[in-house]
């Protein structure tokens, strides 16, 4: 079982074995390192996959190399990006999200649908704050999701873009949602 963890300035830490032995994801050749905290990270079955956190674009990731590479996966280095929270693709269809926000904190969401090769904007992700959460809708296969958001309220999303009205599950929108989770069809849980 591979897995990942990451965390302040730029530390990323792997294991191939299920958790027995960590090692450290080291810088690939060529590249410039950076010091950024680092938030989110996603990876497949083969071990390829994305990094994200306070930094302007998606990192890439292959733990059978041991490497990372942070020039950026297509589609990201010019959407605007300030930080990216969280990131979810599903492993059977390919299809994903990664969300955050930009420099003028409003939310950027873009979506996949080659596993994480490649990235384009959602239309309609800018209208609101930043997202900090995905939670794919149960048995979608990553077609559609909910994005939880800094405005306490969940939007859906799916390819063609973010929904303009979202629900409001905090009773505040002062409050934001730092996490989504659903168990099945119609059970959300929310922090």
């Amino acid at each position: 079982i591979l897995g990942m963890v990451v965390g302040d300035r730029s530390v990323i830490r792997y294991t191939l074995d299920g958790g027995d032995h960590w090692r450290i994801l080291k810088l690939a050749s060529g590249q410039t390192r950076t010091h950024k905290n680092l938030l989110a990270a996603w990876c497949n079955e083969a071990g390829v996959g994305l990094l994200g956190g306070e930094v302007d674009r998606l990192w890439s990731v292959n733990l059978s190399l041991g490497t990372y590479a942070n020039t950026g996966v297509s589609g990201t280095s010019g959407a605007g990006i300030s930080s990216i929270q969280d990131i979810y693709v599903d492993a059977l269809s390919g299809k994903g999200y990664a969300v955050g926000s930009t420099s003028t904190t409003t939310g950027v969401a873009l979506h996949t649908t080659n596993a994480g090769v490649s990235f384009s904007a959602l239309s309609g992700a800018s209208s609101h704050p930043g997202y900090s959460s995905i939670a794919p809708l149960w048995a979608s296969e990553g077609s559609t999701v909910m994005l939880g958001c800094e405005d306490g309220k969940m939007y859906l999303a799916s390819g063609s873009g973010v929904s303009a009205t979202g629900v409001n599950i905090t009773g505040s929108t002062g409050v934001g949602i730092a996490d989504l989770v659903f168990t099945d069809a119609f059970t959300c849980y929310a922090v």
